[in-house]
């Protein structure tokens, strides 16, 4: 369940929902550490901005000088990790003190929140996503803050089906039996798998658009179809993946889907 590919904003660099091309997975394991981002812009540097925090905070103050370790994004940002006792309390603290220090810097702090997606199946014609909404909060105890959700799609067998995503921790309340009660109807609940590393220029899988070599560039175009002017969740063309129809290989599926010929790391080389 781990990634390690934070956004400047401390989000994950994902589209919208594409579970045709997900895996899925019996459950979820929630991490046991807490962490704060640091992205560097403008003309501060990470030696810079790492020698003005441990110049303004103290962490023994904060009680994590035993409990942080240090290390770097995919993206190449920090990543700040605290395990222990009162982790997130000590995250929440540790990221107001890192935003005060650089609050007129270009110095981007956040505490992301790990997220889970699932797919909730076998909904009646009835059913409308405030219902859905509802009854998640119901069986989670708790807002739905900070969660997404789809539309509700018709399926194979004629019933409807919804993606969702929210933080692990309510999802862990939310996907304990695999079932939930909606109106009339016992919908099945499925856990997705994380979604690979994706570059947002090549379309590739396998890196992120900082470490992209590739002198494509795809940047704006659908997933699905792989044109411009429209994202996938708009998407009503079929699937096309301009990179393998490039190279020669079969091209009637998305890029950097499981189908994909020119796989994860070799579709940037393939494709310069």
């Amino acid at each position: 369940m781990r990634s390690n590919n934070y956004t400047e904003d401390g989000n994950k660099e994902y589209d919208t929902y594409d579970a045709r091309n997900q895996g899925r997975q019996g459950r979820i394991n929630l991490r046991n550490t807490s962490a704060v981002t640091m992205f560097c812009g403008g003309n501060i540097g990470y030696a810079e901005a790492l020698t003005t925090a441990k110049e303004n905070i103290n962490l023994q103050n904060l009680d994590i000088i035993n409990n942080m370790n240090i290390r770097r994004s995919m993206t190449g940002g920090l990543i700040f990790e605290i395990h222990g006792q009162d982790q997130k309390y000590k995250a929440d603290k540790l990221a107001e003190e890192l935003k005060e220090v650089f609050r007129d810097k270009e110095v981007h702090i956040n505490r992301p929140t790990p997220k889970t997606e699932f797919i909730i199946s076998g909904l009646d014609d009835s059913i409308t996503e405030q219902e859905v909404e509802e009854a998640l909060v119901r069986l989670s105890g708790r807002d739905f803050e900070g969660g997404k959700m789809g539309q509700i799609k018709k399926a194979i067998d004629g019933m409807g089906s919804i993606w969702i995503q929210c933080p692990s921790t309510t999802a862990a309340r939310i996907c304990t039996g695999n079932k939930i009660r909606i109106g009339w109807t016992w919908a099945s609940i499925e856990i997705l798998k994380k979604r690979p590393l994706k570059c947002f220029k090549c379309l590739a899988n396998g890196h992120v658009r900082m470490n992209c070599d590739s002198k494509v560039d795809r940047r704006g175009s659908c997933f699905n179809c792989g044109e411009m002017g429209h994202k996938i969740g708009d998407c009503r063309n079929r699937s096309h993946c301009p990179a393998c129809y490039e190279n020669g290989f079969s091209y009637t599926h998305r890029t950097g889907s499981n189908t994909c010929k020119l796989g994860t790391m070799n579709m940037r080389y393939l494709t310069r």
